[in-house]
């Protein structure tokens, strides 16, 4: 006989039913919900284009100082923010995916943009989302999206959780190049290349 759990996504009473037989529990950030064994967060995440309403969500990701510490990318003022925004929505060589959960909650977003020297990518999780295997998932999700190789990310040093989401993701470090960066000082940034 199998666990209640075993195919279909419980929540409730038989949820706590559930957990006496399988014993998984999901770490997800905003209720107490249990993962049956056979599903992985890949069935719990989905990507979808960026909407409107998107804005005021990433805006407050952003404006996080220990995220913006994190990504080296410093948080920008409310007008600051929507006229970045507005401008790389509108440029064709950009793809912006929202990651969200199964109840439609915006965790993160990843985006990919070219360079004259490569195709860039990058993404944001909201802090409160740390720790869920978001941006791995995510990120996997991302470059089956994109058919083009090789992809280029740069991380800090520092950004050791980033680090490890891109190596799991098949990204190999190519290179480390101190910057110097007027609000952050110095940088020891490393760049991941992903060409299969």
């Amino acid at each position: 006989m199998s666990s209640p759990c075993a195919n279909e996504f419980v929540q409730g009473r038989a949820a706590e039913a559930a957990v006496q037989s399988c014993g998984v529990r999901c770490k997800l950030p905003h209720s107490k919900r249990f993962i049956p064994r056979l599903y992985t967060l890949s069935h719990m995440i989905r990507l979808r284009p960026m909407e409107d309403r998107d804005l005021d969500i990433l805006f407050d990701f952003q404006a996080d100082l220990e995220s913006a510490r994190m990504a080296t990318v410093p948080p920008r003022d409310r007008v600051g923010f929507d006229a970045h925004m507005a401008k790389i929505r509108v440029d064709p060589e950009v793809v912006i995916r929202m990651i969200v959960d199964n109840e439609e909650l915006v965790v993160g977003y990843l985006l990919s943009w070219l360079t004259e020297e490569s195709r860039m990518l990058g993404y944001w999780i909201g802090k409160d989302h740390w720790g869920f295997g978001y941006a791995s998932t995510g990120l996997g999700l991302f470059v089956s999206e994109l058919a083009v190789r090789p992809l280029t990310a740069n991380v800090a040093s520092t950004n050791l959780g980033s680090q490890k989401v891109l190596e799991k993701n098949g990204f190999v470090l190519v290179s480390r190049d101190e910057i110097k960066d007027s609000i952050f000082g110095p940088i020891d940034l490393m760049q991941y290349v992903l060409s299969a």
